[in-house]
């Protein structure tokens, strides 16, 4: 678990979606968490994450696993040799993508989910599906063009 998100309400806050609810169970009680506002790239991430969630639960995967297989498949790593001069890849961390990378990637990553992953899978209706989930709009992730 990375971050889950909250909704202020008149009891409090309390986890926004039932995937932020099963985040929320896993602290501890007696726990300090701190609350900050999303940015538009948190908003990116977490759109991402609720992608690789949905998808991977269809595919009955894990979804650091899926997401690790798209960095890897979509050439998004960084490759360093040992002292030894083996080679070691390991995929670049979404968090840490500049915004026109992850929207170039996350337009490839679409692509490959709906032609090799969901064959069956309309693209606007994934898109669909994830924005109702992670409550973010299109224009949040990609500046408003499809």
């Amino acid at each position: 678990m990375d971050s889950f998100l909250l909704e202020k309400t008149p009891r409090g806050f309390v986890p926004a979606f039932p995937q932020d609810a099963d985040d929320a169970d896993l602290v501890p009680m007696g726990t300090q968490v701190r609350v900050s506002m999303p940015g538009k790239s948190e908003k990116m991430n977490r759109f991402f994450w609720a992608l690789m969630t949905h998808v991977g639960n269809a595919l009955g995967i894990d979804k650091r696993s899926l997401a690790t297989e798209l960095l890897v498949k979509l050439n998004r790593v960084d490759a360093f040799q040992f002292t030894d001069g083996r080679m070691q890849v390991v995929p670049r961390s979404i968090a840490a993508m500049k915004v026109d990378e992850f929207r170039a990637f996350l337009d490839e990553a679409l692509l490959l989910l709906v032609t090799h992953y969901l064959p069956d899978m309309p693209r606007d209706r994934l898109l669909a599906e994830v924005l109702r989930m992670c409550g973010v709009s299109y224009a949040d992730i990609m500046g408003g063009r499809r």
